[in-house]
């Protein structure tokens, strides 16, 4: 097969496959973070759609149910983003993008620009036959309901399923060990901490969060290839490819019933003042 010929995650697995079949003998060892070369969107044929308009982000993602109805888009990668601040007893401030990741591109959606969380993300967030694959997905999935009262399912923890796939004991992992262990790639991590309501993002922060978005489904799409054949039994059957017992909603947040409103993001605060 003509790599050429392939796009995004699907060019990579297949490398990665072709890899493994010309050093069948030779048990990798998991590197150590930093020794594996960066993984990286650019290359890949894997466009990046940024948007700071609900009424664009609704078209996108409606556009997605499509897909997803066509049975073409498959699970999706899901990471959010936002401010972190270090002001003691200050409030948590809300989500500043949501990032959707598919096989051929990924959506960067600019919510704190926006005056409401957009319909058709709400309804591929919720949608129960639509994986969401995420290292902590659940945790990104409580903090979206804290700010949105959205509450996402069908999200499959990566941790679990590297647990059940890769032999490396059953331990916590984090979205860079995943991608050095399962991909061989490194993962930069070193941005995670900027101003993520900016607007708009700029290049390189917008590389970054495309970045992680698609890792996650990257990793997902390697782990579940390597995952034994289902066997037959009475019950459910899997959903594009995840086992039922790996899939979840949005789990119990501890912090709802003590939860102070949280401050609007601050681009929405310049876009309403306009």
């Amino acid at each position: 097969m003509d790599d050429s010929a392939l796009d995004g995650i699907d060019a990579l697995l297949h490398w990665l496959e072709q890899d493994a079949r010309a050093e069948p003998k030779k048990r990798r060892k998991l590197p150590s973070f930093g020794a594996a070369p960066p993984l990286q969107l650019l290359g890949l044929a894997v466009p990046t759609v940024y948007t700071r308009s609900e009424g664009e982000a609704d078209e996108l993602c409606a556009d997605w149910q499509r897909r997803h109805a066509a049975g073409t888009l498959g699970p999706v990668g899901l990471d959010i983003e936002w401010r972190v601040t270090y002001e003691e007893g200050a409030t948590q401030r809300p989500t500043a993008t949501v990032q959707l990741a598919s096989a051929t591109s990924v959506l960067v959606l600019h919510l704190c620009c926006m005056r409401r969380l957009p319909s058709a993300l709400r309804a591929l967030l919720t949608d129960a036959t639509l994986p969401k694959a995420g290292c902590k997905v659940g945790n990104d999935a409580m903090k979206l309901r804290r700010d949105f009262g959205v509450r996402c399912a069908a999200l499959c923890e990566l941790g679990p399923l590297a647990n059940r796939t890769l032999h490396h004991g059953q331990r916590p992992w984090n979205l860079a060990d995943l991608c050095e262990a399962a991909l061989k790639r490194r993962l930069p991590k070193e941005l995670r901490l900027s101003d993520w309501e900016s607007a708009p993002l700029d290049p390189e922060l917008l590389h970054y969060a495309a970045l992680d978005a698609w890792a996650s489904r990257a990793v997902c799409m390697e782990l579940l290839r390597r995952l034994p054949p289902e066997q037959p039994s009475g019950g459910a059957g899997r959903c594009c490819g995840i086992p039922p017992d790996l899939l979840s909603a949005t789990p119990i947040d501890p912090m709802e019933s003590r939860r102070p409103p949280a401050p609007p993001p601050a681009c929405a605060q310049r876009k309403t003042a306009s």
